[in-house]
């Protein structure tokens, strides 16, 4: 003990030394990229100078050991260079910056043969003209890639500098606004003495206080020569007694003899590691992808001594039994406690309460980031639970144990098995469809669909070849249209659509709008949209009732007629009966109508008061989104309404997430998941906003195991691959879509969607083969999207020259596309934007 408060007091002295070099005072507000980037992204996010700390590389120690780790740097960022001293006093540097470089890869989840995941690690360099040349300032996982990659760019604002690499990382185009800071930065003398670092596959908790093994390397050397008496005076026994033929006692002295043998061995070998291990530092706690390991004394390989009951001083035990991590009063410190299903393991004492609260926080973060995914979502659970900005890890195993066994069966729903189609589909000839319902007297149910919208196919594959609804048949003449078909032009000029898939129920007399409905839909909702909508024709509606305002509705938004639209629909809701099958479909198109025209208070209104009554399979996460969406489009003046209508939006998530309805398609529930996920990243929860995303991936991916073929299967790709970027396992979503690139080879979606993985990865050059077979291989106003990401990536690439090619291609090719399409908004405002680009370029779009 008397030795740890020497090495205490020489840590502090040490620190206060460097600090005074730089003219501060240890209690100043210090930041570490490792503990939480987001604090240092907003303490860059100006002009006063930063105080952080900075890690050297690793450096070997020879074959036998592992590479280690050196004291590190402190940093103190001005407007247009750094001064550096090493950690614990020395030398000051006065440094200009060369280069801020962000890095990602992508590693193995874990060492199993049977695992095939991924982690994403990004790590954030500082180059510098003078010694230290390199400096790491920090790694993460996930969310915390995306705070470092805010970090680069701010840091390269500040030094003006080229920060490389940045542009690898899609979801961090603004800084990671989206969860707050874990708390208020801790002074510099007292964040010294812990430190988190990667070391390997491992990360590792360190006691700057102690030089780790070094300092008990002389009692194992005594320990092995206690041993060795013992060894020699056991073996000298069975040799004397050899020499007199007592065969017993030779047998017993030879067993002795031998376990003497093997702990004289073992325990020389501990010295030798312990005598050559040189880090100014002890590893007090190693997170593993499946374990916690919290060592008494030096080894980081995992092989630890547990000297007492429930694991006092060490152990190692998997992350999956891990309770929480908590602070306990002890004396004059605190104790960083972690609790297990086999008892407390104490990590170490701290002397300040603030410090053991801070490393309370980022252990338990780094614990659910670290773990193998399967183990998270043991952990995490796949039941409810009430989302937390900083859950328990006792809370997360406790769900986990209460929902183990729906976790298997439930969570992933099986996936509906497409059916024989029992009903002829008229495809891409609405004019066949209506002369045909013309002469069989039949309304004509028309799906807008294209190759590109993941909901689409699910309708296509899931819902449309259900028996109740082919036994609609007797009613409607069954017709799909490919919206990017050149063919096809005449009715999309003709109808409003905005959303995929658009359903139209069409009166083939006049060809006036019978019915329409946005988006997914259930067998249930389909069949029920279609006989009402045919009801409405052959029955003599009384004027102003909620139906017949229903059909004036979705004629009035057909023709994007918003202003009629929505007058309709607002009385429709008011007149009818809370009973009414339809009376949630009437409050979404009014709500959607007011997000179309911008009346986002008046929207946020709307939705803040209904959306809690909101019924059906898929609308009350539709209606959920539109409503965020308006309310993240409200002023300061407006925040209370944006308060109450985001709280609103997810509480009615949870609930349909939670409890999805019996009729849910899988692409129903996990466009939920994703909306819901994406809700709590807006207030901060990312932890709940993983876990949202967790059970998105479990469902799609057993729906996408249990489909029939490679084309069915397709449906749950997209939004697979989308939930593996945001996890961090963007390889799992390369090797997704790799694969179906060669089941469907006539297919251009998968390669779109795989050179979009591969651009999010940074993966630049790879993704050019795939976005250039995406563009062969698709038609009519797709190609102008795909277009316009290769372009996008070419200037990423650095070659403007193709870069203009690509755009004057689009431009060309938008001309191209029949009138009606050509004049959509969509497509238009692509063009318009293009055409801005090139003459930023200096070249004319003509």
């Amino acid at each position: 003990m008397t030795l740890r408060r020497n090495r205490l007091q020489s840590l502090r002295q040490g620190v206060t030394s460097a600090l005074d070099s730089l003219g501060l005072a240890d209690d100043v507000a210090a930041h570490d990229g490792w503990l939480d980037p987001v604090a240092l992204a907003r303490a860059l996010d100006g002009d006063d100078p930063v105080l952080l700390r900075a890690a050297v590389e690793l450096s070997e120690s020879g074959p036998q050991h592992a590479a280690l780790p050196a004291d590190g740097w402190w940093l103190l960022v001005a407007a247009d260079h750094v001064r550096c001293v090493p950690f614990r006093g020395g030398e000051l540097v006065e440094s200009a910056v060369t280069g801020v470089v962000v890095n990602h890869s992508e590693e193995l989840c874990c060492d199993s043969a049977k695992c095939d995941q991924h982690k994403r690690v990004t790590g954030l360099w500082l180059e510098l003209d003078q010694a230290p040349s390199r400096l790491l300032l920090g790694e993460g996982l996930g969310d915390d890639g995306a705070a470092l990659v805010a970090v680069a760019r701010e840091l390269a604002r500040r030094l003006g500098v080229e920060a490389e690499g940045t542009a690898q990382d899609a979801a961090a185009e603004s800084p990671p606004l989206g969860r707050e800071p874990l708390g208020s930065p801790l002074p510099a003398g007292l964040l010294a003495r812990w430190s988190l670092r990667r070391e390997g596959p491992l990360f590792v908790l360190r006691d700057h206080a102690s030089h780790g093994s070094r300092e008990v390397a002389m009692r194992e050397w005594l320990m092995t020569l206690g041993f060795f008496g013992g060894f020699g005076a056991a073996w000298y026994g069975c040799w004397a007694s050899w020499q007199a033929s007592n065969w017993e006692h030779t047998a017993i002295f030879a067993a002795i003899g031998g376990v003497f043998t093997f702990f004289t061995v073992a325990m020389a070998a501990i010295a030798r590691h312990s005598g050559k291990y040189r880090a100014n530092s002890e590893a007090r706690m190693s997170l593993l992808r499946d374990r916690m390991v919290v060592s008494p004394w030096h080894d980081r390989d995992g092989a630890v001594a547990v000297a007492a009951g429930g694991g006092r001083f060490g152990g190692a035990i998997p992350l999956a039994e891990l309770d929480r991590i908590h602070v306990v009063e002890q004396g004059a410190g605190y104790s960083l406690r972690c609790d297990t299903a086999h008892g407390p393991m104490e990590v170490g004492v701290l002397e300040d309460e603030a410090q053991a609260a801070r490393w309370t926080s980022v252990l338990e973060r780094w614990t659910t980031m670290v773990a193998h995914a399967s183990l998270v979502l043991l952990m995490i659970g796949c039941g409810s639970t009430t989302p937390v900005t900083q859950p328990s890890i006792a809370t997360a195993r406790a769900t986990a144990m209460a929902t183990a066994a729906p976790m298997v069966t439930a969570s992933a729903t099986p996936a509906p098995q497409p059916m024989p189609v029992k009903n002829p589909i008229i495809a891409d000839d609405y004019a066949a469809a209506a002369a045909e319902g013309k002469a069989s007297g039949r309304a004509v149910f028309v799906e807008v669909w294209a190759p590109w919208c993941h909901t689409c196919l699910s309708m296509k594959n899931f819902v449309l070849p259900d028996p109740a609804v082919a036994a609609l048949a007797a009613r409607v003449v069954f017709s799909t249209i490919d919206s990017d078909r050149p063919d096809n032009a005449a009715f999309m000029g003709r109808y409003e659509v905005n959303t995929w898939p658009t359903l139209f129920v069409i009166d083939p007399q006049d060809d006036a709008v019978l019915g329409l409905w946005q988006g997914a839909a259930s067998v249930e909702e389909l069949r029920d949209f279609v006989n009402d909508a045919v009801d409405a024709r052959d029955a003599k509606l009384a004027p102003g009732g909620p139906l017949a305002l229903m059909i004036e509705a979705k004629r009035a938004h057909a023709a994007g007629s918003w202003t009629v639209a929505g007058e309709h629909y607002r009385r429709a809701a008011k007149l009818a009966p809370g009973s009414w099958s339809r009376l949630s479909e009437a409050r979404a198109g009014a709500q959607y109508v007011e997000y179309k025209q911008g009346h986002w208070n008046r929207c946020a209104t709307m939705g803040a008061a209904q959306v809690a009554s909101i019924e059906g399979a898929a609308v009350p996460a539709d209606y959920a989104w539109v409503l965020l969406f308006c309310a993240s489009k409200l002023g300061p003046e407006d925040r209370p309404l944006q308060v109450q209508a985001t709280a609103a939006a997810i509480a009615k998530l949870k609930e349909h997430t939670d409890n999805p309805p019996a009729d849910a398609s899988v692409d129903d529930r996990s466009d939920a998941l994703s909306i819901y996920s994406g809700a709590l990243m807006r207030i901060g929860d990312r932890v709940g906003a993983r876990r949202a995303t967790l059970r998105q991936v479990a469902l799609l991916e057993a729906a996408a195991a249990k489909a029939p073929g490679p084309k069915e299967a397709a449906t749950f790709d997209y939004a697979r691959m989308g939930a593996y970027l945001e996890l961090g396992r963007g390889q799992d979503a390369v090797a997704l879509l790799s694969r179906r690139s060669e089941q469907l080879p006539d297919a251009y979606e998968p390669r779109a969607r795989l050179a979009q993985a591969l651009i999010s990865l940074g993966r630049l050059d790879e993704a050019l083969e795939p976005l250039d077979a995406a563009i062969a291989k698709s038609y009519g106003p797709r190609r102008l999207r795909y277009f316009a990401m290769k372009a996008d990536l070419q200037a990423k690439r650095g070659d403007r020259r193709a870069a203009i090619e690509i755009r004057q291609a689009l431009l060309k090719a938008h001309q191209e596309l029949p009138e009606a399409v050509r004049n959509h908004p969509r497509w238009k405002a692509l063009a318009i934007k293009t055409g801005k680009q090139l003459k930023a370029s200096g070249v004319s779009p003509q």
